[in-house]
Order: structure tokens, then sequence, then C-alpha cells
């Protein structure tokens, strides 16, 4: 699943901030 937190921190980093709250939502 390596690929999925890369995906994520690159999204993460291209929001930054409502990006942040989806991402970890999704992942919880």
């Amino acid at each position: 699943m390596a690929l999925s937190a890369s995906r994520v921190q690159q999204a993460e980093e291209l929001l930054q901030r409502p990006a942040e709250r989806q991402l970890m939502r999704s992942q919880l």
C-alpha cells in the first residue's frame, strides 16, 4: 500500500488543507 501513501502525500501537498482533511477521513 505504498502507492496509496505516496498518492495521499502528493494530494495533501497539492491542496494542503481541504485535501488533508478529506484524505485523512478517507484513510480512516
